[in-house]
């Protein structure tokens, strides 16, 4: 993988590593050279628009264990992140910007929208499984801090269970009864 990263320099199609079939220890591989050279991030998000959709997908799940691995490292390119989340229609870009977000320190106009799209999440019957759990995460860190949107997560939850799967209606059932007596989650 490291010399798939050195002949980066030497190619003329932008981040060839950043492909389909990527496993974990890739990304880890490609997570620490990005965090040892910030201009790979840098250059990713520079160039965002002119990347294959794998691409694109793939250097976002890498950009989410960057901030896992240390919020500090994401924090100049907010920006430019936030600006790919507004507009962006792919799914698993949206659910890797919830986690990034979630482990960087954000602004308030940051967090206010990822608390907004948090909650249309919630209850959009395309979102996948992972997507409404990275949401989720949001909303409950909120109502932690104002306990007034917890009716609100309860009316989501209610809607969202409806037209998904049995066990995410399960799952909104317990998560329902629990903020109905006041438990919001630990995130």
């Amino acid at each position: 993988m490291s010399q798939q990263l050195q002949k980066e320099n030497n190619s003329n199609e932008l981040f060839p590593y950043l492909r389909a079939g990527m496993g974990a220890a890739e990304v880890k591989t490609i997570v620490k050279h990005w965090i040892e050279q910030p201009s790979h991030a840098k250059t990713f998000l520079d160039n965002y628009n002119q990347l294959k959709d794998i691409q694109k997908k793939k250097g976002f799940w890498v950009l989410s264990h960057m901030a896992q691995a240390g919020a500090k490292h994401l924090e100049e390119f907010q920006t430019p992140i936030f600006d790919i989340f507004k507009s962006t229609t792919e799914r698993s870009i949206r659910r890797e910007t919830f986690c990034i977000f979630f482990h960087t320190n954000v602004s308030e106009e940051i967090e206010g929208h990822m608390v907004e799209k948090a909650f249309l999440v919630l209850t959009d019957t395309e979102a996948a499984v992972a997507e409404r759990h990275h949401g989720l995460q949001w909303l409950f860190r909120a109502a932690m801090q104002y306990s007034d949107l917890i009716p609100e997560i309860i009316d989501c939850l209610e809607r969202g269970k409806m037209a998904l799967t049995p066990s995410w209606k399960k799952y909104s059932e317990k998560l329902i009864q629990e903020l109905s007596n006041g438990k919001v989650r630990k995130v």
